[in-house]
C-alpha cells in the first residue's frame, strides 16, 4: 500500500497536460526566453512554448562503481579510480589520461569507455565522447545509461531527428528489460520529448518509468522540469516540493516537524535543488535562490548552471571574492561557455589586484569562434573599465592606458550599435569623455606608468542577455528590494547529509544528466 501513496502525485501529475494540451499533439513555436518561463503566479496552471535550452545542458552522471564482474581489476581499476579522483579534484586533462590507462590495461572495461566519454563530453570533445559512449553500451548491451548519454549527447550537437529516432529503438529494444536497463533510456528519451514540445508523450515515458521504479529520481525531476518548461511553474514547484520536502500531515505543520509518513523522496538530488534554484530566481526570491544554487553546486559541483547562477548571484551582491570558486569551476567543468569566462573576468576585475587574470578571460571571450555577438562587445566594455580604472596595467603610461580604455569601448560601440536594453550598457561616451580628458591631464602631468585611476560613472558590465535556443543561460536580474528580504515561506535548502564536494560515482548506473 505504501509504494502505491508513494508513486500516486506523479501519476496524478503526469494526466494533467493532457487536459491542458489535448493530448499533447499541439507542437507550440519556441520561445526566446531566459532558460525558462516566468513564474506563474495565482490562478490555473499556465502553459508556454517549450524552452530548448540545450546550450549548458550538464553531462551525464558520474561513471558507475565497477561490480563483481567487471574487468577493471588490478593496474586496470588502480587507473580508474586515479581518472575519478582526477575529475573531482577538475584535472579533467588527467582524468581522460588516467581512463584511458585503464583502457590500455582492460580495454573491454566498459565502465572506463563511458568514464573516458563522460569526461570528453565537459572537455567539449563531443565526437569523442559519442564513440566512447558507443564502445561502452557495444561492450556492455545492458548499459543502458552509456546508450541515454549517447543519445542526448546527439541531441545537444544538433542531430536531433537522430536522437530521437535512437532513443526509440533502443527503448523499444529495452520494452522488457530488467529497469536498470530501460529507465535511464526512456528518461532521456522523455527529455527529448519535452524538449521537442510533446510534454504528454514526455510525462507519459516518465509515468512509465515510475511505474517500474517508483523511486527513479531522474523521471521525477524530468516531469518536475517538463511542466516548468510549459510554463506549468505551480505543478513543477509542487512536484519540487514531492521530491524535496515530503507531504506534511496538519499535525507536522503545526508542530514544524518534517514530513514522516510522506517524507522527500529525494531530499539530495541536485538537479533537484537546481530546479527549485531556478524558479525562486525567476520568482525574485534571489537570496533563497542562491541558497539553492549553493547547495546544488556542493551536491554536484560539475553542475555548471549551479555554479554560474551562484557566482553571478554574488558578483551582483558586491561579493567578488565569493564569486570565484564558483566561476572557477564553471570554467573548469565547462571551458566552452562564454558566460562562465566573461563572469569570471568580472569577478577578477572586481576583486581587484587581478588585472592579467581579469583579462585574461576577457580576451577569450572577443576571440572565441562562435561567441555570441553581444557577449563579445560586453567583453569589449569589461576590457575598457579594465585600463580605465587599473594604473600601471601592462607597464602602460597613464596616457597609453586612456587611450587604450577608448579604444576598446569604440569597439563597443560599433558592435552594440543601435541596439538597446537592458542588457547594454548606456555610459560609453559618457566614459569615453572621461578617458579623454583623463588622458590629457595625465599627459599634460608628464604622468609615466602608475597613478590614480580616477573612477568611471558605472564600473559593473551589463551581464550576458538571455538566452534563445541553444545559447547558454543569462546573468541573472539584478536584486530587487524583496529579494534582499525574501518571503519567510520560501523553502530553504536542507543540510544535506554530509554531501560530496565531489561527483562521487554513484552504486550504480543513473540516469543522465539533463538541461533546463
Amino acid at each position: 500500500m505504501r509504494a502505491r501513496l508513494f508513486a500516486f502525485p506523479f501519476a496524478a501529475l503526469v494526466c494533467v497536460p493532457l487536459l491542458l494540451s489535448a493530448c499533447g499533439d499541439r507542437k507550440p513555436a519556441k520561445t526566446a526566453g531566459a532558460g525558462g518561463p516566468a513564474a506563474a503566479t495565482t490562478g490555473e496552471p499556465t502553459e508556454t512554448a517549450p524552452v530548448t535550452d540545450t546550450g549548458s545542458a550538464p553531462a551525464p552522471p558520474p561513471p558507475p562503481s565497477p561490480t563483481e564482474t567487471s574487468t577493471l581489476l588490478g593496474d586496470a581499476r588502480a587507473a580508474y579510480d586515479k581518472g575519478i579522483a582526477a575529475y573531482n579534484a577538475g584535472d579533467l586533462a588527467g582524468a581522460a589520461q588516467a581512463f584511458q590507462q585503464a583502457l590500455s590495461a582492460a580495454p573491454k572495461a566498459y565502465e572506463a569507455h563511458y568514464a573516458l566519454g563522460f569526461t570528453y563530453e565537459r572537455m567539449g570533445k563531443t565526437a569523442d565522447a559519442l564513440e566512447s559512449y558507443r564502445n561502452a553500451y557495444k561492450l556492455n548491451p545492458n548499459f543502458g545509461v552509456a546508450m541515454a548519454a549517447y543519445g542526448f549527447l546527439l541531441y545537444r550537437q544538433g542531430s536531433r531527428t537522430e536522437a530521437e529516432k535512437f532513443l526509440e529503438d533502443q527503448a523499444a529494444k529495452a520494452s522488457s528489460a530488467p529497469k536498470e536497463v530501460s529507465s535511464p533510456i526512456k528518461t532521456a528519451l522523455a527529455e527529448v520529448k519535452s524538449l521537442n514540445g510533446d510534454s504528454s508523450r514526455a510525462q507519459e515515458l516518465a509515468g512509465e518509468v515510475l511505474t517500474a521504479d517508483a523511486k527513479y529520481e531522474a523521471a521525477m525531476i524530468m516531469i518536475a522540469r517538463d511542466h516548468y518548461r510549459r510554463g506549468r511553474v505551480d505543478l513543477a514547484t509542487y512536484v519540487l516540493s514531492a521530491i524535496l520536502d515530503g507531504q506534511q500531515t496538519q499535525e507536522e505543520k503545526e508542530k514544524g516537524q518534517p514530513a514522516k509518513a510522506s517524507p522527500a523522496r529525494a531530499p539530495h538530488n541536485a538537479d533537484a535543488h537546481l530546479l527549485r534554484a531556478i524558479i525562486l530566481q525567476k520568482s525574485g526570491e534571489r537570496l533563497f535562490a542562491a541558497k539553492w544554487f549553493e547547495s546544488a553546486a556542493k551536491l554536484r559541483p560539475d553542475l555548471v548552471d549551479a555554479q554560474l547562477q551562484l557566482g553571478l548571484i554574488r558578483i551582483e551582491a558586491n561579493d567578488a571574492e565569493g564569486a570565484l570558486e564558483p566561476l572557477r569551476k564553471a570554467v573548469i567543468y565547462n571551458s566552452g561557455s562564454v558566460e562562465a569566462h566573461l563572469a569570471l573576468g568580472d569577478a577578477y576585475r572586481l576583486y581587484g589586484g587581478k588585472g592579467p587574470e581579469a583579462k585574461k578571460e576577457y580576451l577569450w571571450v572577443v576571440s572565441a569562434a562562435g561567441a555570441p555577438a553581444n557577449l563579445k562587445a560586453l567583453a569589449n566594455y569589461d576590457l575598457g573599465l579594465l585600463y580605465f580604472l587599473t594604473p600601471g596595467i601592462d607597464g602602460m603610461t597613464d596616457v597609453q592606458r586612456y587611450d587604450k580604455s577608448v579604444e576598446y569601448w569604440n569597439q563597443f560601440k560599433t558592435a552594440k550599435g543601435t541596439a538597446s536594453g537592458p542588457s547594454w550598457p548606456s555610459d560609453a561616451d559618457d566614459l569615453i569623455e572621461q578617458a579623454r580628458r583623463a588622458r590629457n591631464a595625465a599627459a599634460a602631468a608628464g604622468a609615466g606608468a602608475g597613478g590614480t585611476a580616477p573612477k568611471p560613472a558605472t564600473t559593473t558590465s551589463a551581464k550576458p542577455a538571455a538566452p534563445a535556443g541553444s545559447t547558454p543561460p543569462a546573468a541573472p536580474p539584478k536584486p530587487t528590494a524583496s529579494a534582499a528580504a525574501p518571503a519567510a515561506s520560501a523553502p530553504k535548502p536542507p543540510t544535506p547529509a554530509a554531501p560530496s564536494t565531489s561527483a562521487k560515482p554513484p552504486a550504480g548506473p543513473a540516469a543522465p544528466k539533463t538541461t533546463f
